[in-house]
């Protein structure tokens, strides 16, 4: 990863008021849900544990994101 990238997941930062702490780089999953083309349940498993790995600790999982 780039210094940029890797200062963006490596700070981390409030969210809500309950002292909840995410990276500054989430990870949007809409196209996990199939909004561009349907994805196998591996290619999901291995993008969010990549993120996972890289550090990412802020996912976008809004209910009507894709068809699933």
């Amino acid at each position: 990863m780039t210094g940029a990238v890797d200062s963006k997941v490596a700070r981390r930062r409030p969210l809500g008021r309950r002292g909840l702490q995410v990276t500054g780089l989430g990870l949007g999953t809409a196209p996990l849900g199939g909004l561009y083309h349907d994805l196998s349940d591996e290619e999901a498993f291995n993008t969010v544990a990549a993120a996972w790995d890289a550090g990412v600790r802020f996912f976008d999982t809004a209910p009507h994101y894709g068809h699933t």
